[in-house]
């Protein structure tokens, strides 16, 4: 029993599962079951509370505390649950779906009068798994505008070009290493509109102050992701201090009522829970930009932060129509909400702020930002193509100063295939606004294109710091990590991503490579179990195989892919996958002809975005590396670059 009097151990079906320990082993031989921490939290809380019906808002809140979640993240957990424990499709044993309510463990559960012993032999697949057409790994449902992506090394080429939010979920994560400056947190703003229906007005005003203060050089900002996870109840600011790193907190609330609102903020200093500033503004909506700049030239002088002036935290690419303005923010709260049809509704609103103000660049940069994701999910009409271009134009057009109108050109020209001229855009971007997020992300984006993977690890450094619990971040940061030979750095952040809920075949395949080349076998082979058979687990298993000398079932599995291939030509995730199996193999012919056909299948006709992953794929890849140094290697990079140059041309 532990000091609350609950069982430190419990015995149901063929596990035993010991809380002190965190450790679930098998009745029969105490072998190890391996479990990422999220799924063993979601075991034990239902272990915990046998034949109860635990709703999923409870659950969810239990394992994600003062963290917004989408229903997604739970399902997934207890998928990979279900899986872990063994059960087939159909099958009840431990765990029951109660349809729009939640689940219930119905195993019986009984006290264990002992700690479960872990047995330490290694575990070997004895056979190679079978492929199935696809892979069959089920993805969260923020990841629906990665879909055309298969690994990080696609994820670092693009995470450039996505303003919006990623998994988020809790995660204990440690403050940054670097020397620590003047940090801070803005968290969302409470709603105190009378009738509670101004939630995206509230979010929309932080957000704005957050940009502008993101603009302050001697001032690090977390970024949105982060610190709007912790909406709801009022936040314990010491553990925002100690989640996010920061040595501040702005929190505030809004009232909006008719054309009058009243606008609270208040700083305060994370250590010591003291307030150094605070104000209120009752003014005309028409004032909001005002109030904005006023909210953000406080907190600097606050913070002993010297300005040249206090036009430097002026709103730009903006609007003096209240209405248009209120139409933008309702898009960016649709943008970033990110529910079924929200890109649509972010849309509509984004075209109505334009339609009220046509020199609105910000809703053009908005407006373009929507046809980027769906250019990024499904093939665009030609007719949508034009709206995105003239999207981006015109958010150009309206605000030649505004980074973000640059980043979203930028993004229709990589789309389009115009590589120098988008390259163009991206570094007028760095320098109007080189602390921005998206900016930070598209040096990094091509850094890594270009093969400069120590700057781009600083920059993935630098923005997992800004935003540390984002997930996707974590995994860029690992797979460059790894790609830069740091290997037991890359699978802690590895590690962390999985814990944030990145559970995909992706992650877990960067995750066995660099625990493998760290030299921790059975904890890479660890890392691929309870997923659902695919190339990428596939393959992580053939490493091992590899690396332990067991040539006969790498080859086996290595069959097994090649035969998929051939069934699937056109599949070049699938090509490189081989190809970096083949390499570690020292078959350096059948790695390159491997990495031929994934070019050719990687390029789409009208766009060079998927060219443009391939070649950061094969950068960031520890396993290519051995081919570097043969001619074929610098040919084939240099055909897919002459490429994008010849289709910019036309």
């Amino acid at each position: 029993m532990d000091r609350a009097g609950n069982p430190v151990s419990y015995r149901f079906g063929e596990f035993e599962l010991d809380a002190l320990r965190r450790l679930l082993v098998t009745r029969a031989d105490s072998k190890p079951v391996p479990v990422t921490a999220k799924v063993f939290d979601a075991l034990l809380y239902l272990v915990e509370r046998p034949g109860e019906l635990v709703e999923k808002r409870e659950l969810m809140e239990a394992l994600w505390p003062s963290v917004v979640v989408e229903d997604g993240n739970l399902t997934q957990a207890i998928h990979t649950l279900r899986r872990v424990l063994g059960e087939r499709a159909g099958e009840h044993r431990y765990i029951v779906t109660v349809p729009g309510r939640g689940y219930r463990f119905v195993a019986k559960v009984e006290p264990a009068d002992r700690p479960a012993v872990a047995h330490r032999g290694p575990t070997t697949p004895t056979a190679p798994p079978t492929l199935p057409a696809r892979a069959a790994t089920r993805r969260q449902p923020a990841a629906r505008v990665w879909a055309a992506l298969f690994a990080l090394g696609a994820l670092v080429a693009l995470a450039a070009f996505i303003a919006l939010p990623s998994w988020r979920a809790k995660h204990d994560v440690a403050a940054p290493s670097a020397a620590q400056t003047t940090s801070l947190a803005v968290l969302p703003f409470a709603d105190l509109s009378p009738d509670g229906d101004q939630a995206y007005f509230a979010d929309g005003l932080a957000e704005e102050i957050l940009n502008l203060l993101v603009r302050i050089p001697d001032l690090r900002v977390i970024v949105r992701t982060s610190s709007f996870s912790f909406r709801g109840a009022k936040a314990d600011i010491q553990r925002v201090r100690e989640r996010l790193g920061v040595t501040h907190v702005l929190e505030g609330s809004v009232r909006k009522a008719g054309d009058r609102i009243r606008v609270t903020a208040q700083l305060i200093d994370a250590k010591t829970n003291g307030h150094l500033w605070s104000a209120s503004y009752d003014r005309e909506l028409r004032d909001v930009f005002e109030v904005q700049s006023a909210i953000a030239t406080a907190i600097a002088a606050a913070l002993d932060i010297r300005l040249s002036g206090a036009e430097r935290l002026a709103a730009q690419g903006g609007t003096t129509n209240p209405a248009a303005h209120e139409q933008y923010l309702q898009g960016r709260y649709f943008l970033n909400r990110r529910q079924a049809s929200d890109v649509e509704r972010a849309r509509q609103s984004f075209e109505e702020a334009t339609r009220l103000d046509a020199g609105y660049s910000r809703a053009w940069s908005g407006l373009a930002a929507t046809w980027y994701i769906e250019a990024s999910a499904r093939q665009l009409a030609s007719d949508e193509a034009q709206r995105w271009h003239e999207a981006a134009l015109r958010a150009l057009e309206s605000g030649s100063d505004l980074a973000e109108a640059h980043a979203r050109v930028a993004q229709y020209l990589l789309w389009a295939g115009q590589i120098a001229q988008a390259r163009h855009h991206f570094h007028e971007a760095i320098r109007l606004q080189p602390s921005d997020p998206l900016v930070r992300a598209m040096q990094m984006s091509e850094a890594s294109v270009d093969g400069r993977l120590s700057d781009a690890v600083e920059l993935a450094m630098q923005i997992a710091a800004n935003d540390p619990v984002s997930a996707v971040n974590r995994a860029i940061l690992g797979a460059l990590l790894l790609a830069t030979g740091r290997h037991h750095e890359a699978a802690a952040e590895l590690r962390k991503a999985d814990d944030l809920g990145l559970v995909s075949a992706d992650n877990r395949n960067f995750l066995c490579k660099a625990l493998l080349l760290d030299g921790r076998r059975d904890e890479a082979l660890a890392a691929v179990e309870g997923l659902q058979p695919g190339p990428r687990a596939a393959q992580c298993i053939a490493l091992v195989h590899e690396a332990r000398g067991e040539r006969a079932q790498a080859e086996s599995i290595l069959a097994h892919l090649t035969a998929s291939a051939e069934a699937r030509p056109d599949d070049w995730v699938l090509h490189i996958t081989i190809a970096e199996l083949q390499a570690s193999m020292e078959r350096v012919d059948a790695a390159f002809a491997s990495l031929q056909s994934a070019a050719a299948s990687a390029v789409v006709s009208g766009s060079v975005s998927r060219s443009w992953q391939f070649v950061s794929e094969l950068q960031i890849s520890p396993f290519l590396a051995p081919l570097h140094a043969d001619p074929r290697w610098e040919a084939l990079l240099a055909a897919r670059r002459a490429g994008w140059e010849r289709q910019a041309a036309r």
